[in-house]
């Protein structure tokens, strides 16, 4: 018996909470030992590294294989952009305003069942919010509802490795090196506890997107370098003495300048500092960079201003109820997502 079953029952019944939580615990012919096979997968470490274009081009095609899908690729070019502070906040705000929003379970009628939406004021309501939100983000996700507690209650709802999940097949892998083997979460036991949100092929608006925030990443790296060759001018010394002592002397004492800012020297010579480029070269990054992230924002609110503060009134009203539009297709899809798979 599914949590679908259970709410359908509840909400008809108006059993007491405990009672229903345990009749659906019983009926599935469980006593706390769940479905759970996270234990069971092998996992990888993850080691944050440099991606360019052809990674994400390789991730992609690798992703939408037909034959042989595999987003072990993609799960670690998204993993990158999810760095960048300009998408995380951007989502973040969206599933913050989910998980914040008014939900209630009702009857056949429409009619609101109290009790029945308290059983939605938990953690893994919130964990079931924000997976199934973020799947618009990041493409399918496959979730895991086996966590109960003590009380038979939900305990939370995690997420399948996107690199463990062969969506096409309904297939999870127990180590995603090796493409056989594995789960089916679309069939008994299995489909009690997992199931998929989004279509087997969908890569989320990120699969646009990474390529911009790539791009932003590589001029920040740009900016960095900038600053390490112009940030602090490097300087030299001149001199006319040739003896390996003198040469040893002043070695040392450029090495400590940056502590002790002051030198002595002798005869003929003297110390040089390059000359830094013009105060606003640093504009050529900014600008780039302040014009990647208006596009993320542009692709996840529709518009720069519902996260902006610069803004003029009427600019932000129109951006303000573009926002709500997206913000109801989100709503529209954890309400159908909880309908069909809870």
């Amino acid at each position: 018996m599914g949590m679908k079953d259970f709410f359908a029952e509840k909400v008809l019944s108006m059993l007491p909470t405990r009672a229903v939580f345990i009749e659906a615990a019983m009926r599935r012919g469980n006593t706390g030992n769940t479905k759970d096979i996270s234990g069971d997968m092998e996992h990888e470490a993850t080691v944050p590294i440099v991606f360019d274009l052809e990674d994400w081009k390789a991730a992609v095609a690798s992703a939408t294989d037909p034959k042989e899908p595999d987003r072990a690729l993609l799960t670690r070019v998204y993993g990158a952009c999810a760095l960048d502070t300009t998408w995380s906040t951007a989502t973040e705000n969206i599933i913050l305003k989910l998980q914040g929003l008014k939900y209630r379970m009702v009857n056949e009628k429409g009619e609101t069942d109290e009790e029945a939406t308290k059983l939605l004021e938990r953690m893994w309501f919130l964990d079931f919010v924000r997976h199934t939100a973020s799947s618009i983000h990041t493409g399918t996700k496959v979730l895991n509802c086996s966590a109960i507690t003590a009380e038979m209650e939900l305990d939370s709802i995690s997420v399948i490795p996107a690199t463990h999940v062969i969506p096409s097949q309904k297939r999870i892998l127990k180590n995603p090196a090796q493409r056989e083997g594995g789960w089916l979460y679309d069939s008994e036991p299995m489909s009690t506890y997992y199931f998929q949100v989004g279509k087997d092929y969908d890569l989320g608006i990120l699969e646009k997107l990474a390529i911009i925030i790539l791009f932003k990443k590589k001029a920040i790296g740009h900016w960095l370098d900038y600053m390490n060759k112009y940030g602090v001018p490097p300087a030299w010394v001149i001199t006319d003495r040739q003896d390996d002592e003198r040469f040893n002397q002043l070695f040392n004492m450029m090495k400590n300048m940056s502590s002790s800012r002051f030198a002595v020297l002798r005869g003929k010579e003297e110390i040089k500092i390059q000359q830094v480029p013009t105060s606003d070269a640093f504009q050529v990054f900014l600008e780039f960079i302040n014009k990647m992230g208006e596009f993320i924002m542009q692709s996840v609110a529709g518009a720069t201003g519902t996260m902006d503060v610069k803004s003029f009134v009427g600019a932000a009203k129109v951006h303000q109820d573009t926002l709500t539009d997206r913000m109801w297709f989100y709503r529209f899809l954890v309400s159908y997502t909880f309908n069909k798979e809870m």
